[in-house]
């Protein structure tokens, strides 16, 4: 990419070539319900993305994944713990430090519609950034465009457009090139494929591939499909009414869940050589009913009330989510009293 200015911000010197781009360390937010009360839509989730990686977040709507990824982009503020940027506390930043550091920590949302300016022209829209931190002279930011629009698979012609001439697919593309302008160590992908035909996602989820290639950089993935969760993370997390309930490395995730919620998601997606029938009859033996209520959250494991193997210690007492142990691989963790119980009576429900 073309040569760029670095801002007067203080880099994250300190930080070894090891560590991770990303730390939550008991993340919580909350935020006003109604009838003054007050709900925790993300309740004490520590987790840790690594230089080059994607981390996908699963989860029924309204589980907490986008809420907490606007935690992670200080655009909601943390109730209780901490969100450590390349070795920066977010919440002990001003607005003026944030605001710089943010060139590092960028974000495609789900609608690029929504996202772009729909005034301006799209060389302009890539290159917002820089013009905003004083990065880059207009020639410099010209050329950035031109090269950018390439990288995304897009002719440069298209720089003196505006978004309403272009496609949902070559939109997303737009967003792409934007949020990598200012060289970014994170990006955030909020459902950045579901509102894009399937032909469309794969060129999306290959571009993002490659990109993640070429520069090294991190994505925190939230997404509904399952399929494209598996095909572009290294990392899975699952999320349930505001807790993480597992997390794996991908493919271990869906050979071997061991959460009865995560074996349900998975059974919801069986491939096609399973019935339809026999899907929907497993998702519903493993999920019934519908996801709880945040104001009304249940008292011991948040899974209680759905799960066919709780028991009075799981009404009454909260999982901790720990590494399991025995013959799955290093990094799975898993908050659920009888895993192992879990594993072995439903070891048939596993992506193929």
């Amino acid at each position: 990419m073309s040569t760029i200015r670095e801002p007067d911000v203080a880099a994250p010197s300190a930080q070894p070539a090891n560590a991770p781009v990303l730390t939550l360390e008991n993340l919580t937010v909350r935020y006003a319900g109604p009838s003054d009360t007050e709900i925790t839509a993300v309740d004490g989730v520590s987790l840790k993305i690594w230089p080059g990686e994607t981390v996908g977040l699963v989860g029924e709507s309204g589980c907490g994944k986008s809420t907490l990824a606007r935690a992670v982009l200080r655009l909601q503020p943390a109730a209780e713990g901490r969100v450590v940027f390349e070795g920066q506390d977010l919440g002990g930043i001003d607005a003026a430090d944030l605001r710089r550091l943010r060139r590092r920590l960028q974000v495609v949302f789900q609608d690029p519609r929504a996202s772009l300016d729909p005034k301006m022209r799209l060389g302009d829209l890539i290159t917002e950034s820089l013009k905003l931190h004083g990065l880059a002279d207009r020639r410099e930011r010209r050329a950035v465009a031109v090269e950018l629009l390439g990288e995304v698979g897009l002719d440069p012609a298209l720089a003196a457009r505006r978004p309403a001439q272009l496609s949902g697919g070559q939109q997303q593309r737009i967003a792409l090139a934007r949020a990598l302008a200012s060289k970014p160590r994170l990006v955030v992908l909020d459902e950045p494929v579901s509102a894009l035909d399937v032909s469309v996602q794969a060129q999306v989820i290959n571009l993002l591939q490659s990109l993640q290639e070429n520069h090294g950089i991190a994505y925190l993935f939230i997404a509904h499909n399952l399929a494209v969760v598996r095909h572009l993370s290294h990392r899975v997390a699952v999320m349930y009414l505001g807790k993480l309930v597992e997390v794996a490395p991908a493919h271990n995730l869906f050979a071997n869940p061991v959460h009865p919620y995560t074996k349900a998601l998975i059974a919801s997606v069986l491939p096609p050589q399973e019935a339809a029938r026999q899907r929907l009859e497993t998702a519903r033996r493993l999920a019934p009913g519908e996801v709880p209520s945040l104001t009304d959250i249940p008292s011991g494991c948040r899974y209680s009330t759905r799960c066919p193997f709780a028991d009075q210690r799981c009404r009454t007492e909260e999982p901790r989510l720990a590494p399991i142990e025995g013959g799955h691989s290093e990094g799975h963790l898993v908050a659920c009293h009888h895993w192992r119980r879990v594993a072995d009576s439903l070891g048939e429900v596993r992506a193929r």
